[in-house]
């Protein structure tokens, strides 16, 4: 199939993408973290076929704890580059913490008024609770049963 993009504007997009690429990790080695994603999402954008442009979008999420967006943006630089085990392992970090997404979510919730995710987010939190309790209690009862021996 024949694209409709010519080569020079294909090269175009590219340069303007590694470029805002290039301005957001400045951003976020100031610091700035919001201005930082803003040129992550545009350098996305331009070019979703570069992985590096996730990644970074990815991190900049994280930084900002809109983690379920982080996983998502974590979940294309697996898809478009799967031989990344650094990102693997950063998704895999991410996923293995609950609390802290539901966190996340709980903050998102609040800043947008929504008490409909919020109360969600109460139901997740209790369930963590619940599964962080049981965890405790089988390891105190296998402690317990070891010492008896």
């Amino acid at each position: 199939p024949r694209s409709n993009k010519s080569a020079d504007l294909i090269d175009a997009e590219r340069k303007l993408g590694e470029a805002l690429n290039s301005k957001g990790e400045i951003f976020s080695q100031l610091g700035n973290q919001s201005a930082a994603l803003e040129c992550f999402r545009a350098a996305v954008n331009l070019t979703p076929e570069q992985h590096i442009f996730w990644f970074n979008q990815g991190a900049a999420l994280e930084e900002l704890d809109s983690l379920d967006e982080a996983c998502t943006s974590y979940r294309k630089v697996i898809e478009l580059e799967p031989m990344d085990t650094r990102v693997q392992k950063r998704l895999a970090n991410l996923e293995a913490q609950p609390e802290r997404r539901v966190l996340s979510s709980t903050r998102v919730a609040l800043e947008a008024g929504d008490i409909q995710a919020l109360e969600k987010s109460l139901i997740e939190a209790e369930a963590h609770v619940e599964e962080a309790k049981d965890r405790r209690t089988r390891l105190l009862n296998d402690s317990s049963r070891r010492s008896k021996t």
